[in-house]
């Protein structure tokens, strides 16, 4: 493992440290903006796919739905809420993009390297900016999911990851355990962090 960080919130970055074998299954950045609803139209978000269609050239509308639950007074009310979200991919559908009327989210399954990854997230933001100029980015999210199947890798746990970010994953409850969620919202230096 790499060295510790005295304050791994305020202190300064660590070293890269490169793993030959991560088990990492998908990576994914996101920028929420300011919502626009006319992004659900298809005539409005044309710039910009000419703007990514040789990197994206595959696009599908997909339409998201969701319920939202009020609590007004004495009663329960529900409202069924739908979202169209443009999902685009490359010629080998490696990567992903999604534009929702409040989100752009680039992801993958492939991922290589974080210059390839910040590379085509950069390029997909300034096609944003430049054709349907979203007034204010509200947050900025990436998320890199790891997924641990072999059970000696479950045992050498202590070794993969910081023993404090472990809890009931740990060594002497671990047989026990069948589920364990955890989260913690941290201040930084950047802002705030939250892990999961």
């Amino acid at each position: 493992m790499a060295d510790r960080i005295a304050d791994p919130l305020f202190g300064q970055p660590p070293e890269r440290v490169q793993l030959h074998a991560a088990p990492l299954v998908r990576v994914l950045g996101q920028v929420q903006f300011a919502r626009i609803v006319n992004i659900s139209k298809e005539q409005f978000i044309g710039d910009f796919q000419n703007a990514v269609r040789r990197q994206f050239p595959v696009i599908e509308r997909d339409v998201a739905q969701s319920i939202e639950v009020s609590l007004a007074g004495a009663g329960v009310g529900s409202t069924l809420a739908e979202e169209v979200i443009w999902r685009m991919f490359d010629s080998r559908r490696q990567w992903r993009l999604s534009l929702a009327p409040s989100a752009l989210t680039l992801e993958t399954m492939h991922y290589t390297s974080r210059g390839e990854f910040l590379d085509q997230l950069q390029f997909l933001i300034d096609a944003l900016a430049a054709t349907i100029q979203p007034s204010l980015a509200t947050r900025v999210g990436f998320r890199y999911v790891n997924r641990i199947d072999h059970q000696a890798d479950v045992e050498d746990l202590v070794n993969l990851v910081e023993p404090e970010l472990l809890g009931l994953s740990s060594a002497t409850l671990r047989n026990g355990v069948q589920m364990a969620v955890s989260q913690a919202q941290c201040q930084t230096a950047e802002g705030l962090l939250l892990a999961r």
